[in-house]
């Protein structure tokens, strides 16, 4: 991960944007990365010499937020996510490249807003991200900074949400939770760190209280 110029940010200047879109509702983002770096060592070296990579790049990227606006997070899209301070300093973000969702929850119960947790795993770059990052970034810089200010939230409310099983129908659902799971399984070729193409496999549980 890049060194970031970034000391102590008040919430209100942290806004995430995914494929140049913003996500409102943000609670705690949380990015980790790992470059799978290694000393190289062998036989008759008294000092290792080098320092290689000994595996691919990993890294995850977890968001959890109030569900206040149409949800657009999908299973298998590759994500560009940042963060940033200022619209007119793009440089000075932190995000990663080339994220994909692992798993996705939502939940919600009377008297609380509904909620939503998305975890990605990230195949691309983690840390500052430049335009240079992926052919994708710089188109999505330039819809940030033109990204509005202005936001109007859609909340659910008691009365807009029922369950419908198949010939079962209510509306006296009290509390909720759906979870897609995603088993991710790239697929790499030799003498390269990106995958060249991403299985995936979705499961889902659902849990309800009437």
């Amino acid at each position: 991960m890049n060194d970031l110029a970034i000391s102590r940010i008040r919430r209100e200047n942290q806004r995430l944007f995914l494929n140049g879109v913003e996500v409102h509702g943000v609670q705690s983002v949380n990015l980790n990365w790992d470059n799978q770096l290694g000393l190289l060592k062998h036989v008759g070296m008294t000092y290792p010499r080098a320092v290689i990579p000994f595996g691919p790049g990993q890294g995850s990227f977890s968001v959890s937020r109030y569900v206040c606006e149409t949800e657009s997070i999908s299973i298998g899209t590759l994500y560009n996510g940042v963060v940033v301070q200022d619209k007119a300093n793009l440089y000075n973000n932190y995000g990663f490249t080339s994220g994909i969702v692992s798993s996705y929850t939502v939940r919600g119960s009377v008297g609380n807003i509904p909620q939503s947790e998305c975890n990605l795993v990230i195949f691309g770059q983690g840390g500052r991200i430049d335009s240079t990052d992926s052919p994708h970034v710089s188109s999505q810089f330039t819809s940030i900074g033109t990204a509005s200010d202005a936001f109007s939230p859609i909340i659910t409310g008691p009365g807009t949400m029922t369950i419908d099983l198949n010939d079962f129908t209510t509306n006296r659902l009290q509390s909720f939770e759906v979870t897609k799971t995603v088993a991710n399984l790239p697929q790499y070729i030799a003498g390269q760190r990106a995958p060249i193409r991403i299985d995936t496999d979705l499961n889902y549980l659902m849990n309800f209280s009437l």
